[in-house]
């Protein structure tokens, strides 16, 4: 079982300061949504259950976050977690295989979503959207189903990913050179992370940030 750790990082944002940074966000990239997108990789009948569960959990959550009327309308209407769930392609696919599409995906969704907005801005930055995604395996739905959080998503947790250009897995496939090394381009994060607050501060620290909250894995990143 993952051992749950805090983050030496600062104290997260308030809410209104995240989302207050998040319209920034998408103001400077011209851009019309924010969220992450959140592969399945299991398909059993049991993680059918458990992966309906999760995603009413996450939309429950960020609704409930939204809903502040401090929030600004704009950031609220812009809000979308983009669930993917498919056997025929994603069943048991691995960082690698998910790496791919998401970067084939994000290369279209930054025009098609945004029409007028700018993929990187002058120093080379990427929205948050388009550079990390969540991974939910059967492992995660077990530990959200086994978490302490009463039936909601705390205790439970996500692996959170990385995907810049040509940042593949180190030693992934068995017997490769380089095989036992830690990956630093995924982390376990807390599962009630996937908010405003985590959001923003991924787009505050691109590149050596990424390593303020790295922890190996199966530690997990509470922030």
């Amino acid at each position: 079982m993952a051992t749950t750790t805090s983050s030496s990082a600062n104290t997260p944002p308030s809410p209104q300061s995240a989302t207050k940074n998040i319209l920034d966000t998408l103001h400077h990239f011209g851009h019309s949504k924010w969220g992450f997108v959140i592969y399945r990789t299991t398909y059993t009948p049991a993680s059918d259950t458990a992966w309906a569960r999760f995603t009413q959990l996450v939309t429950a959550q960020s609704n409930a976050e939204m809903s502040d009327p401090q929030v600004p309308a704009e950031v609220a209407a812009a809000c979308e977690w983009t669930f993917v769930s498919d056997p025929e392609t994603l069943d048991g696919a691995s960082r690698d295989d998910l790496r791919r599409r998401f970067r084939a995906w994000a290369a279209d969704a930054e025009i098609s979503e945004n029409p007028g907005g700018v993929a990187r801005d002058r120093y080379g930055f990427r929205a948050q959207r388009y550079v990390y995604f969540v991974l939910v395996d059967e492992e995660v739905l077990r530990s959200i189903g086994d978490g302490d959080g009463g039936g909601g998503l705390e205790g439970g947790w996500v692996k959170f990913v990385r995907c810049e250009e040509g940042e593949e897995e180190v030693g992934e496939t068995e017997g490769e050179e380089g095989e036992g090394e830690e990956e630093e381009g995924w982390m376990h994060i807390s599962a009630d992370m996937l908010g405003p607050g985590w959001y923003d501060v991924m787009g505050n620290v691109p590149e050596e940030g990424w390593f303020v909250f790295w922890r190996p894995p199966p530690e997990v990143v509470k922030y």
